[in-house]
């Protein structure tokens, strides 16, 4: 992590706040130890003439803080083990009835035997994404192969196959980011997508991916910003910690990457989901 801590030792320097850093780094046994870091600048008269701060060991908790993780993780592959499976045969089963039915209109109607065989191919390509969509999520390194704007577009196919929906997206830029900004901002769009078909009724959403290059001069990188739109009902984030809408959930993972996450709701505007994640930011 040295680049990292280069870049906030540089900000310190010049007199910028920051907040506490974590780090790792090898002691003099060749051991990875994690230290976290909270440092300010010592100034005088105005000029930055040193660093102050403390160093912390937090290698015990980082282990457990691992522990818990894989812990969670067993567990969400095995959810979503069953979730597949679920999916799958109630994708099948819900196919050969429509079939069925197509099959009993086209020799009644032949117009409408068409227009139910458009439906069960709609219903076939989002089953298809949905179900891509699990299979990513049990296998993390094909989650972090995958390009962000390619992850999107799957869990807006996978959420129109599930509801009528209409899910829009524009895309800007050359999103390239760390892995685990990647599937930060992926789990930040999917749990806001997934409060969409539980809480607001909407009828549309729209999915808007902003990549933006460092300006020339600037110390910092490129900014990368999410935003999930939709126009259904309003609320009120601050009530909805303990509601079981994974608000906290979001705004953990946004304070993992480094990112900051906004929620707004307004009546008859519907809901906007804000992140910006940029490059070099602790």
């Amino acid at each position: 992590d040295l680049g990292r801590a280069q870049n906030n030792h540089q900000a310190l320097l010049s007199g910028e706040v920051r907040g506490p850093a974590e780090y790792r780094l090898l002691n003099a046994s060749g051991q990875t130890r994690w230290i976290r870091v909270t440092s300010q600048p010592i100034t005088e008269e105005g000029q930055v003439t040193g660093l102050q701060g403390v160093l912390t060991d937090i290698t015990e908790r980082k282990a457990v803080e691992a522990q818990l993780e894989e812990e969670a993780t067993a567990a969400e592959r095995q959810r979503l083990a069953s979730e597949l499976h679920d999916s799958v045969t109630q994708s099948l089963h819900s196919a050969s009835l429509i079939a069925e039915t197509v099959q009993l209109k086209w020799e009644e109607d032949p117009e409408e035997g068409r227009r139910g065989l458009e439906h069960l191919q709609r219903f076939v390509r989002g089953a298809l994404a949905e179900m891509r969509t699990l299979l990513l999520e049990l296998n993390p390194a094909a989650l972090e192969a995958q390009e962000l704007p390619v992850l999107l577009r799957q869990l807006a196919h996978a959420m129109m196959a599930r509801t009528h929906t209409l899910v829009t997206m524009s895309f800007a830029g050359e999103c390239t980011v760390p892995a685990d900004v990647k599937v930060a901002l992926y789990r930040i769009a999917q749990e806001a997508l997934n409060n969409v078909i539980k809480h607001a009724g909407a009828r549309r959403v729209r999915i808007n991916l902003q990549c933006l290059d460092a300006r020339p001069g600037e110390r910092d990188g490129a900014q990368t910003i999410l935003s999930v739109r939709d126009d259904g009902c309003s609320y009120d984030p601050e009530d909805a910690q303990s509601s079981g809408m994974g608000i906290g959930n979001m705004h953990e993972r946004a304070r993992g990457i480094g990112a900051t996450l906004s929620i707004t709701s307004q009546p008859d505007l519907g809901t906007e989901v804000l992140v910006k994640w940029q490059a070099g930011q602790a």
